[in-house]
């Protein structure tokens, strides 16, 4: 996957989020509801992974204008493809695990865990502790990073973790 394709999926991800951060009610019908749009722009944008089975359910859904909750909205997203979702509220998705080191057969092992939060605040916290413990692993002459347990979220803060490490032009 290409960083411009994994950058689009974070713009979308967050376009929902901001798109629905205003419905805060229960899982019953939502006023400001915006799925057709949303609907329309997965389809015109997203990654379908089954084309055929998502057009009948645009076609099953009158294109949005069927779905009344969040909830719902998301399950249709996901049916799309399994890594789209609708969300209330930006804290939902909200994923606090920060860099660590762990010592395996007498190496340092720098962890860069998945990490999602809208915070700026926790935001910088994650890329100062990245750089932190890279400074501390970058006497050894192989510098072994995990992504074992990183599943996504937002790659800007590891980007900016790791810059020191990444060379000019290569991503």
């Amino acid at each position: 996957m290409t960083l411009s394709l994994t950058r689009y999926f974070k713009i979308s991800l967050l376009g929902l989020v901001v798109l629905l951060a205003g419905c805060h009610h229960q899982p019953t019908a939502t006023d400001n509801l915006e799925a057709p749009a949303v609907i329309s722009e997965m389809s015109k944008h997203g990654i379908i992974e089954q084309p055929k089975q998502w057009s009948a359910l645009v076609k099953q859904t009158n294109h949005g204008k069927n779905v009344k909750t969040v909830r719902e909205l998301s399950a249709i997203l996901q049916q799309g493809n399994q890594h789209s979702f609708a969300t209330d509220s930006p804290k939902e998705l909200e994923q606090l695990n920060y860099p660590s080191i762990s010592n395996v057969s007498g190496h340092q092992v720098l962890n860069v865990p998945t990490f999602f939060s809208a915070d700026s605040k926790k935001t910088n916290k994650y890329q100062r502790q990245l750089r932190k413990l890279l400074k501390t692993v970058s006497h050894q002459q192989t510098i072994i990073l995990n992504f074992a347990h990183n599943q996504g979220g937002d790659y800007y803060p590891m980007i900016a973790g790791l810059a020191a490490i990444i060379p000019k032009g290569v991503l």
